[in-house]
């Protein structure tokens, strides 16, 4: 019977070195950068617009006057009744011509004309105040449009600002090292063998 061991060492290095030149280009082609700018220039005459007057008139309630008239005749009637009911009293106590129904009479007139004139300016007031806020709403939405297209024109103006050429260049190197070991053996039950 034979028995035979072997083995070795065996070592290795490497090195390596690459170089690299690398250019990048981000733009816009030249028609989406023209239509881009005149989109912005057209967006750009957008201001702020300040609240119109005049508008407010196309916002009155256009049955107001049928309102303001079912009132006046309303309060007319309310002041015919008590006159007459006036005129009833004075009438059963034979007072006719008395000093004292004529300053009556004017004191009811005078607080007939003021809730007149009260309720009128009541019913003008709600109107005007009605109108204006309409007007105020339409005119606020028309500037948070502006606003909102201003914003357009700034996020549409940093695509501009995201143009450009990168480039890169250098060299890139490595090296390794590696070693190992063999080790082999043999048994024979012939004994050795090739001699």
């Amino acid at each position: 019977m034979a028995f035979s061991i072997g083995g070795g060492k065996n070592k290795s290095k490497t090195s390596e070195t690459a170089k690299f030149d690398q250019t990048q280009t981000n733009s816009l082609s030249p028609r989406a950068a023209g239509l881009l700018s005149g989109g912005i220039a057209d967006l750009k005459s957008q201001a702020y617009s300040p609240l119109d007057f005049g508008r407010v008139q196309q916002f009155q309630d256009p049955y107001a006057k049928d309102v303001r008239d079912a009132t006046m005749a309303q309060l007319d009637q309310s002041r015919a009744v008590s006159q007459n009911a006036q005129k009833a009293d004075w009438a059963k106590a034979g007072a006719f011509g008395d000093d004292r129904r004529g300053i009556y009479d004017a004191t009811l007139d005078g607080e007939h004309d003021r809730t007149t004139a009260s309720t009128l300016a009541g019913l003008n007031s709600a109107g005007f105040a009605q109108a204006l806020a309409a007007t105020m709403q339409e005119n606020q939405g028309r500037n948070d449009f502006d606003l909102g297209t201003q914003e357009l024109v700034t996020r549409l103006l940093s695509m501009f600002g995201q143009e450009g050429t990168t480039r890169s260049s250098g060299t890139s190197s490595g090296t390794g090292k590696s070693s190992g070991t063999n080790l082999g053996f043999s048994l024979s039950p012939f004994g050795p063998q090739g001699k």
